[in-house]
């Protein structure tokens, strides 16, 4: 009896409401890091974190579901566990006030 292998992927979409493209889509490395996901899709979308000019904070934060990911994981990480080797995550926009 031959053992089931693991994807040699993980397949990563997040989505940004604020978006003008359709949503950040990549199969990537188990080993990922979840900073380089986010960095990737606020690429995708033309986003970056900054100060406006009222000294108000504008960052962008990777989620799954409603809860902020842990960045210091990894895709694998954050798909152990789930059925399908695949991760539907969002990217949030909040404004910290300065």
């Amino acid at each position: 009896m031959t053992q089931a292998q693991a994807p040699s992927t993980v397949k990563v979409e997040v989505g940004y409401a604020g978006g003008r493209k359709g949503p950040y889509r990549e199969h990537l490395a188990p080993e990922t890091s979840l900073t380089t996901v986010r960095g990737n899709a606020m690429t995708h979308f033309g986003v970056v974190d900054s100060t406006d000019a009222a000294g108000n904070r504008i960052v962008f934060t990777l989620t799954d579901g409603n809860a902020p990911v842990d960045l210091a994981k990894t895709v694998d990480d954050l798909a152990t566990g789930k059925h399908e080797r695949e991760l539907e995550l969002r990217l949030i926009r909040e404004v910290i006030a300065g």
